[in-house]
C-alpha cells in the first residue's frame, strides 16, 4: 500500500469510530419504540440539514452527476433541479403535514388506513432503500479500489461491515454524528475546493473537445421523478420526525435543498469541464477520480477524502432507511404486536438489507441504474396506493394490489427490461386497477 492509502485507511476507521467517541451525541437515551429511529426526537435544524444532504447528495450522487455533466453536459441538472425542488416544496408544505401526525416513519403515517397499506408500504421501502444501498456500496468501491490491491467484494465487506457495527449501536443517533461530520468535510474538503477550481478555470485542454449529447426525454423524466419521489421518501418522514420543532424541521429540509442545488451544480461542471478539456474517460463514473488527480496531484487524498466520508454517510443513511422500513412498516405490522420497547427487529433487519445489498451490488455495479430502478419502482408503487387511500378505496384491496405491483415491477428492473417511459406505464397501469377497486364501506 502507498502512503495515501494508509492515509484513507485511518480517516476511513476514525470516521466509523466517531459514534463511539461521541458517545454524547450518537446513542439514543431512551429506549422506547421507535428510538432507534428517531432517537429522543430532539434533533436540530442543522442535524436535519446534514442528514438529508448526506441522503440526497451522497456519494452515487457526486459521482453520477458529475457522469451525467461528461455524457449530456448541462442536461445533467435535469437531476439536481427537481430534487431541490422537490426538497424546498417539501420544507414548507410536508413538513406542517407530518407534524399534525407525529409518527415514527412513512408506514407509521399510514397506519390509520389499514395493516396491509402500511406493511406494503414498509416492504417497498425496504427494497427501494437496499437499492440505493447497493449504489452507494458500488461508488464506495468506485472511488476506494484504486487505492487497495484487494477483491471488490473483500473491499466492500469489511467497509460495510464497519459502518454497520455503529449503526447497529445507536441507530438514528449515530447515523447523524457521521451526518454532520461528512457534511463540514465534504463542505469545505471538497465542494470548497473543486468549486474555486472550476471559477478559476485551471483546466488545460488534453485534446479536441468531447461532443455531449443530448439527453433523451425518458431520462430526463425519469431524473426528474425525486419530485414525486423526495416529499413521500421515507428518509425525509424519519428526519422531519426526529425534530424537536417544526421550525427546525422546516429550516433543516430547506437547508437540504439550497446544498443539494449548490453542490449538484458543482458535480456537473466536473463532468463538463472533463469533456470541454478533451479528456478521454473509460466510464462517465471515472471523471471525478481523473479530475481530482489532474488538479490537485498528491493532494488529491483531501478531496478524495471528502468523497469517501459523503458516500460512507450516505450508505448508513440509507442502509438505516431500509432496515427501520423492514422492522417497523413491514415485520412489526405483519407480526401485529404492540411493543413499549424497541425489540431486536430493527437490528437483525440492518444486517438482513446489508447483506441483500452487497450481493446486488456486486452482481450489478452501475450507479445510474440502481437509483433509476429505485425511483421507477417506489414511484410506480406508492404513487397510485395514496392515491387510493385519498379516494378511500378499500384499503385491504389496496394493500394486495401494492404487493403485487411491487413484486411485478422489481422483477421487470431485475431481470432489465426497458419499456419506454416505463415509469409513467408502470403507474399508469397501476393507478388505473386502483381506479377499478370498490370504496371502502362507510363506518
Amino acid at each position: 500500500m502507498t502512503s495515501t492509502s494508509y492515509i484513507i485507511v485511518v480517516a476511513f476507521l476514525l470516521l466509523i469510530t466517531s459514534p463511539y467517541l461521541l458517545r454524547r451525541y450518537s446513542h439514543a437515551d431512551i429506549n422506547a419504540y421507535g428510538s432507534f429511529i428517531v432517537g429522543a426526537r430532539n434533533f436540530g435544524w442543522f442535524r436535519i440539514g446534514a442528514g438529508l444532504s448526506a441522503t440526497f447528495v451522497g456519494g452515487a450522487a457526486v459521482i453520477n452527476l458529475a457522469g451525467l455533466g461528461y455524457t449530456y453536459g448541462w442536461y445533467g441538472l435535469a437531476d439536481v433541479i427537481p430534487t431541490s425542488v422537490a426538497l424546498l416544496i417539501s420544507a414548507f408544505v410536508i413538513v406542517p403535514m407530518l407534524f399534525k401526525r407525529r409518527s415514527i416513519s412513512l408506514g407509521g403515517y399510514l397506519h390509520g388506513s389499514g395493516h396491509l397499506v402500511s406493511a406494503s408500504t414498509g416492504l417497498l421501502s425496504t427494497v427501494v432503500y437496499t437499492l440505493i444501498t447497493a449504489a452507494q456500496i458500488v461508488a464506495l468501491i468506485k472511488v476506494v479500489q484504486p487505492f487497495f490491491n484487494v477483491s471488490a467484494p473483500l473491499l466492500a465487506l469489511v467497509a460495510t461491515i464497519g459502518i454497520a457495527a455503529y449503526v447497529l449501536y445507536g441507530g438514528y443517533s449515530s447515523v447523524t454524528v457521521t451526518d454532520v461530520i461528512q457534511f463540514i468535510v465534504m463542505g469545505f474538503c471538497y465542494f470548497a475546493l473543486v468549486g474555486v477550481t472550476l471559477l478559476v478555470g485551471a483546466h488545460a485542454e488534453q485534446g479536441q473537445t468531447i461532443a455531449t449529447k443530448a439527453m433523451p426525454l425518458d431520462l430526463i423524466l425519469l431524473l426528474a421523478l425525486p419530485l414525486l419521489f423526495v416529499p413521500v421518501s421515507q428518509d425525509l418522514h424519519i428526519r422531519v420526525n426526529s425534530a424537536i420543532s417544526q421550525p427546525d424541521a422546516k429550516m433543516g429540509v430547506a437547508l437540504a435543498g439550497g446544498c443539494y442545488l449548490l453542490f449538484g451544480l458543482i458535480s456537473v461542471s466536473v463532468g463538463v469541464t472533463m469533456a470541454g478539456a478533451g479528456i478521454a474517460l473509460k466510464s462517465p463514473d471515472d471523471a471525478v477520480a481523473t479530475f481530482l488527480s489532474m488538479h490537485f496531484g498528491t493532494l488529491a487524498v483531501i478531496p478524495t477524502i471528502a468523497v469517501i466520508c459523503v458516500v460512507v454517510s450516505t450508505l448508513d443513511s440509507v442502509l438505516f432507511a431500509s432496515a427501520s422500513s423492514l422492522a417497523y412498516d413491514f415485520w412489526d405490522k405483519i407480526t401485529d404486536h404492540d411493543r413499549q420497547q424497541d425489540s431486536a427487529h430493527p437490528r437483525i433487519a440492518t444486517l438482513v438489507v446489508l447483506g441483500v445489498a452487497l450481493f446486488v451490488a456486486l452482481q450489478a455495479p452501475q450507479i445510474l441504474r440502481l437509483i433509476l430502478a429505485a425511483l421507477v419502482i417506489y414511484v410506480s408503487v406508492l404513487l397510485p396506493m395514496l392515491i387510493g387511500c385519498f379516494l378511500h378505496k378499500r384499503m385491504n384491496a389496496l394493500g394486495i394490489l401494492a404487493f403485487v405491483a411491487l413484486a411485478i415491477v422489481t422483477t421487470l428492473e431485475a431481470i432489465g427490461y426497458v419499456a419506454p417511459f416505463r415509469a409513467f406505464l408502470y403507474t399508469g397501469v397501476h393507478l388505473a386497477l386502483v381506479f377499478c377497486l370498490r370504496k371502502q364501506a362507510a363506518g
